[in-house]
C-alpha cells in the first residue's frame, strides 16, 4: 500500500511601469503534484494468543512493515528586478509546497531510499550480549577467575592506594640521594617533575580502581546472588531481552542517488530553485528476546556450575587471566566468542529477533536569484526576500522473526572506544614502566 502526499504551489511574474502601475497581466503557473510514500504491514495473526502466553509458550508471530513520511515547510520567495534603462521593474513570486516538486530525484513521484543500512554489526553485537546474559544465568559467579586473581586482591586490600605509597618512596629516596644539598630533588630520570609524579599517581589510582576494587565489589555481588539462588524459591523461567544499535552517516550514498545535488534542476514558471541535502543518517537496532528455563532443584554439579567450577570454564578463565587480554577485547570480540562457545543453549525455550531500520534525510530548498535566460541584460536584481524551505524524508522498517534462534557471534573488530576504555589506556601508558619494570642495561653499547 502507498499513500499520496498532495501539494499545491504556484509562481507568478508581472511587469510594472516606473510609476508602479501594472504593465500587463501577471503570468501565473499553478501546479498540483502528489508524492507517493510506502506504508505496508504484513504479518500473521495468532488466535488465542493470551492462552499461549499463560501456558508459557511463544506468542510472537512474524511481522514486516515499512512506513514512509514527509515533512516540508511552506516556501514564500519574492524577487524584484529593475531596469536600469527606463526604471520599469519586474516581480517574481513563488509560494506553496515547492519542495514536493524536487523531492523525488527519479521523477516518478515515489520516494526512493535505496538499500537500507546493513545490520550485520549490530546483529553480531546483539548475539554476543544475548550469550553473555545467558551465561550469567548459568554461571552467576566466576570462581576460577576469582581464585586466579586472589593473590593480587589480597595485596590490594593489605596495601591500598599503592600509587601514593610508591610516589612517596621515590621522593624519599631522591631526598636521601642529594643529602641536603641546595638543589631540587631529582628522580632517577633527571630533575624531579611534580607534574609527572601527579600523572603517575592519578594513573595508578585509576588502574587500582578499574582493575582492582570495582571487579572485587562486582565479584562479591555475584557471589551473594549465586548463594541466594541456592535457596528456594527459585523462578522457573527468565526472559532475556538484549539489543544493540549501529548508525552511519549516509549523506554520500543519497547524494549519489540525486538527493540534494545542489543543481538548479527544476523551474517553476520563470523561477529556478536549488535543492540541498544537509545530511542523511541511517540507523538500525537488532534485539533478541528469549525465554530461559531455570533449575528449581539444583543438583550438586549444578551448584558447582553456578559458581563456575566446571571443565567448560577453563577456556574463558584462561583468557580472563591472560595478561593484556582485556586490551585485545577493547578492539575485538575474542572474549565474547570464547565465553559464548561454552555457554549451554539447552535451557533456551525460544528466541525471537526484531530488526528495526531508519533512514532520515534532512535538506533545504532555496531559490536561485539568477537572471532567467532571454531576459534583457539591463534588468538588475534589487530585492531578494523570503526564506529557505526545510524538508525531511524518513523511512522506518521493521522485520520480526519468531523462533529465530541465536547463532554464535563471529569475529569483529571495533574502532571506537568509550570514555572508560580510553582512561584505562591512558593510565596504562602513564604507568607502563611500573606495571612492567625494565632492567637497565649493564653496558653502554653506544660507546
Amino acid at each position: 500500500m502507498s499513500i499520496a502526499f498532495p501539494s499545491r504551489y504556484f509562481s507568478s511574474t508581472q511587469d510594472f511601469l516606473p510609476d508602479g502601475s501594472p504593465n500587463g497581466p501577471a503570468t501565473v503557473s499553478n501546479t498540483t503534484r502528489q508524492v507517493k510514500a510506502v506504508r505496508t504491514r504484513e504479518g500473521q495473526s495468532l488466535p488465542g494468543w493470551k492462552r499461549v502466553i499463560d501456558s508459557g509458550g511463544n506468542a510472537t508471530t512474524p511481522l514486516s512493515g515499512v512506513f514512509d513520511n514527509i515533512w516540508s515547510r511552506q516556501l514564500s520567495v519574492k524577487h524584484k528586478w529593475v531596469s536600469t534603462n527606463d526604471g520599469s521593474f519586474r516581480v517574481q513570486e513563488a509560494r506553496g509546497d515547492v519542495t514536493f516538486a524536487f523531492i523525488s530525484p527519479s521523477g516518478d513521484s515515489s520516494m526512493n531510499f535505496g538499500t537500507m543500512i546493513d545490520s550485520s554489526k549490530a546483529d553480531n553485537r546483539a548475539r554476543a550480549r544475548f550469550y553473555k546474559q545467558l551465561r550469567a544465568v548459568q554461571v552467576q559467579f566466576s570462581g576460577p577467575t576469582f581464585l586466579g586473581e586472589l593473590r593480587e586482591t589480597l595485596r590490594m586490600i593489605k596495601q591500598p592506594a599503592q600509587a601514593i605509597r610508591d610516589s612517596c618512596d621515590r621522593y624519599y629516596r631522591s631526598l636521601k640521594q642529594w643529602r641536603g644539598r641546595n638543589r631540587p630533588p631529582a628522580s632517577g630520570h633527571g630533575k624531579w617533575s611534580w607534574r609527572q609524579e601527579l600523572e603517575k599517581v592519578a594513573g595508578g589510582l585509576w588502574l587500582e580502581n578499574s582493575f582492582g576494587w570495582q571487579p572485587l565489589l562486582h565479584d562479591i555481588e555475584d557471589a551473594v546472588k549465586a548463594y541466594e539462588r541456592l535457596t528456594p524459591p527459585v523462578a522457573d523461567a527468565k526472559v532475556i531481552s538484549v539489543g544493540d544499535t549501529d548508525g552511519i552517516d549516509s549523506s554520500s550514498s543519497y547524494s549519489a542517488m540525486g538527493y540534494g545535488d545542489s543543481q538548479s534542476h527544476l523551474n517553476i514558471g520563470t523561477m529556478s530553485f536549488y535543492m540541498y541535502l544537509d545530511f542523511a543518517k541511517s540507523s538500525c537496532t537488532v534485539r533478541y528476546k528469549g525465554k530461559v528455563s531455570l533449575t528449581t532443584e539444583a543438583t550438586k554439579w549444578d551448584n558447582l556450575a553456578l559458581f563456575g567450577f566446571t571443565p567448560s570454564e577453563f577456556v574463558p578463565t584462561a583468557w580472563e587471566l591472560l595478561p593484556w587480554s582485556f586490551l585485545i577485547d577493547y578492539f575485538t570480540n575474542v572474549g565474547d566468542i570464547l565465553s559464548s562457545s561454552v555457554t549451554r543453549t539447552a535451557p533456551v525455550n525460544y528466541v525471537n529477533c526484531t530488526v528495526r531500520k531508519t533512514a532520515r534525510l534532512y535538506g533545504r530548498l532555496v531559490s536561485d536569484p539568477r537572471r532567467p535566460g532571454g531576459w534583457p541584460w539591463d534588468w538588475m536584481l534589487t530585492e531578494n526576500s523570503g526564506s529557505s524551505a526545510q524538508w525531511e524524508l524518513q523511512r522506518k522498517s521493521v522485520l520480526r522473526t519468531a523462533g529465530s534462534g541465536v547463532s554464535l557471534p563471529s569475529i569483529q573488530f571495533e574502532s571506537g572506544l568509550n570514555v572508560g576504555q580510553m582512561c584505562n589506556i591512558t593510565a596504562l601508558l602513564t604507568n607502563f614502566l611500573d606495571v612492567h619494570p625494565q632492567d637497565k642495561p649493564k653496558r653502554n653499547w653506544h660507546r
